[in-house]
């Protein structure tokens, strides 16, 4: 009995094993089961996440903290910014007054003092006749215009020099001299004393401009206080044969960043000779928050090249509308910088290349950019080292070789006038329809001499070309009588047109 009691026991416990596999020992060491394992442990991976969560969200709210700091801190630091510059005009103020009020006490009956030049003083230093005459009158100049700002005229120019660029005398420098210092005191002293009126314009004077005078660095830092309170709205040097470049450059960059509101700078034979300061004057172009009006002549030195130039001013995100570069020795050395830049469609409306060392692979590039630029009104391109391929390139960016209306027209560039090659049919006029309009006549006087325009608009339009017929002819007659057609010799009388359609 004994011995089946424990065989029984051995058989009831050799049953029970699957009940007993059910049953594990939990964490708190009690017995459990798989399900109620399963369960804990999606509770606790429930507390895990929604931890995690609650973790996440306080991260989140850490961020959003620290950025509110930050927008906080730049907008106390803009108005940190904002309180500077009104303290440094403050300052510049203050500096120009005390300035003046020397100026007045010194001039509390004011005339012109400075003495003219003996004319003896420029024949012994070579001066012949003419040249002699011609300096003179620069320097009556300074007395003209020193009267003027005295009077407290607000209108026209401010202008030192002969500005006539196009007149081989001004080739003439006034060079710098003990005996003309007087009559730059005079000059900046009128300047300080200047008084902005309120009369709403954005500007006291239109231009500003020293053109043939040699210019020291005494001079321009003379200059460069006595005019900051005034407003000028373009600024001119040309051929000054600055005693020290660097210091010429640093004045033009003053200049413009002294007045925020200047919309032209032009600078001409004032050849630059380090690429450093170049880079520093085509910065501060960049950089100007209003200029639009671009003109460096000449203004290449040995050490500058002018593609460098030309590339500087040609960026994704220029803001000035017409860029002048002539005389600059501008040479692409195949870079397509140019032609990538005009395919991009950008804002520049007027770009002057002339007398530079394009040739006809340049030309062939600028020509295929055009075809996808409507923005571009005017291109100077005469004086380059194009051929008659270049110019045919380019002339076929404007009216394509192709017969077809198609082509010649709807593929054709119809707003930049190509300065520089020989060509009938060129954008003459501002407005696209014009252009198309005188493009269309011109295609169909061509076709009129061989009495195909029938044939061509069937070709071409199928079914449509009787409806389009009146449309082309209304083209045509407004264009003859509104005289868009500059060169009427390659054109016929539209009556001829219209009988033969």
């Amino acid at each position: 009995m004994k011995k089946r009691k424990m065989n029984g026991q051995d058989d009831g416990a050799a049953a029970s094993p699957p009940a007993a596999a059910e049953r594990q020992l939990g964490e708190d060491g009690t017995a459990a089961t798989a399900t109620e394992l399963s369960m804990v442990a999606k509770t606790k991976a429930q507390i895990m996440a929604h931890a995690q969560n609650n973790d996440m969200d306080s991260r989140l709210s850490q961020i959003d903290e620290l950025q509110n700091k930050c927008q906080s801190m730049r907008n106390e630091m803009d108005g940190k910014r904002s309180r500077l510059s009104r303290v440094d005009e403050l300052e510049n103020r203050c500096s120009h007054l005390e300035r003046s009020m020397k100026v007045l006490v010194q001039d509390q009956r004011w005339e012109y003092s400075a003495r003219p030049i003996p004319y003896s003083y420029w024949v012994e230093r070579g001066y012949d006749e003419d040249e002699v005459d011609m300096l003179d009158n620069v320097i009556s100049g300074f007395e003209k215009q020193t009267c003027k700002l005295r009077r407290g005229e607000e209108r026209g120019e401010i202008t030192l020099g002969n500005n006539d660029l196009r007149n081989d005398e001004s080739e003439t420098v006034l060079p710098h001299g003990e005996l003309l210092l007087p009559h730059w005191q005079e000059f900046t002293n009128a300047l300080q004393l200047y008084h902005q009126s309120d009369t709403g314009r954005p500007f006291d004077f239109e231009v500003f401009s020293i053109c043939n005078i040699q210019l020291s660095p005494f001079v321009l830092d003379t200059l460069t206080q006595a005019l900051k309170m005034i407003r000028f709205e373009r600024f001119v040097l040309a051929r000054n044969d600055f005693v020290n470049a660097r210091k010429g450059v640093n004045f033009a960059i003053e200049f413009m960043q002294n007045h925020p509101g200047l919309s032209d700078f032009s600078c001409s034979d004032n050849p630059i000779d380090s690429m450093e300061d170049m880079n520093h004057l085509l910065g501060a172009i960049n950089s100007h928050p209003s200029l639009k009006k671009i003109y460096l002549e000449n203004c290449c030195g040995e050490s500058v090249t002018g593609h460098s130039i030309l590339c500087s001013l040609l960026t994704s995100d220029i803001r000035i509308k017409r860029i002048f570069l002539p005389s600059n020795n501008i040479r692409t050395m195949g870079s397509t910088h140019l032609s990538d830049f005009l395919a991009g469609n950008p804002s520049l409306e007027y770009l002057e290349l002339r007398n530079n060392h394009l040739d006809d692979n340049d030309a062939a590039l600028i020509a295929e950019a055009l075809q996808r630029n409507t923005n571009l009104r005017h291109i100077d391109l005469e004086e380059n080292d194009i051929t008659d391929v270049g110019s045919n390139a380019l002339k076929r960016a404007i009216f394509p070789d192709s017969s077809g209306m198609n082509s010649n027209v709807a593929n054709a560039n119809h707003t930049c006038y190509i300065h520089g090659i020989e060509n009938d049919i060129n954008n003459f006029d501002l407005r696209k329809v014009l252009n198309i309009e005188r493009k269309i006549y011109f295609l169909m006087s061509s076709r009129n001499r061989q009495g195909t325009n029938v044939l061509h608009l069937d070709l071409e339009f199928g079914d449509d070309s009787l409806k389009l017929a009146p449309k082309v002819l209304e083209c045509v007659h407004r264009c003859w009588r509104s005289n868009y057609v500059k060169i009427t010799h390659v054109v016929v009388n539209p009556l001829s047109i219209i009988y033969e359609v």
